[in-house]
């Protein structure tokens, strides 16, 4: 059941993502007249929220096999990464650093989600070897 909402839920975000893509203008629509020269920007305005998205997801798929511990690794990648980001800038902070630090942001914090579900899945499911009984 996790599997196929986490399923809907990337298909979803990748048909918006897509679709920012192929007709930014349309999105455009939404906000006015006055934001028309954003064309270019409009498929990194859908993709950081996206991968926030899944990243909320991985982390609920986490917590419900009942392993939180390790979250303080989200902070740290996320920061470390904004951190990173905003270093690497050698140009006026715009539109486009803004959501692209966010991407960053995101991105990292959806591998660090997945490496902790990946990690909570093996912990749930591991069992011990049983015990030889006497005479074995």
């Amino acid at each position: 059941t996790l599997t196929r909402i986490m399923a809907a839920i990337s298909l979803i975000l990748g048909v918006a993502l897509l679709s920012s893509i192929l007709f930014p203008s349309l999105w455009l629509l939404l906000l006015g007249e006055k934001y028309y020269h954003l064309e270019s920007e409009v498929p990194l305005a859908v993709l950081a929220p996206s991968l926030f998205v899944l990243g909320a997801v991985v982390s609920t798929a986490t917590m419900s096999l009942g392993n939180t511990s390790k979250q303080y690794y989200v902070a740290i990648a996320g920061l470390a990464a904004q951190l990173l980001y905003i270093l690497s800038l050698e140009e006026r902070f715009d539109l486009h650093n803004a959501l692209m630090i966010n991407i960053a942001i995101n991105s990292v914090v959806l591998i660090t989600h997945a490496v902790l579900l990946v990690r909570a899945y093996r912990l749930h499911t591991w069992q011990p070897a049983p015990l030889p009984r006497e005479g074995e």
